[in-house]
């Protein structure tokens, strides 16, 4: 069962219906790997049709043969990550 009602993520998916869409997950740790499933469930959830691309295969003719280009959320919020030494 989700937290939140799907409903509540209509507005985010609308503007990519009857586009082409090429979705670029990126390397990560499991939490990245999580959106990128995330993402995928959404877009199949809205009815968002997309094509899963890795960057290494994504040159940038095959990118504007795209109408949207969707790059995989993720990274750090916060630590010491970035403190300096």
């Amino acid at each position: 069962m989700p937290i939140l009602d799907l409903s509540r993520f209509a507005r985010l998916f609308a503007p990519f219906k009857n586009k082409r869409i090429v979705f670029v997950p990126l390397d990560g740790n499991v939490g990245d790997y999580l959106s990128h499933v995330a993402t995928e469930l959404m877009f199949d959830h809205f009815g968002v049709s997309y094509e899963t691309v890795l960057p290494q295969a994504l040159s940038r003719k095959r990118a504007e043969s795209f109408d949207e280009l969707v790059i995989s959320g993720g990274g750090n919020m916060g630590g010491n990550y970035y403190a300096a030494p």
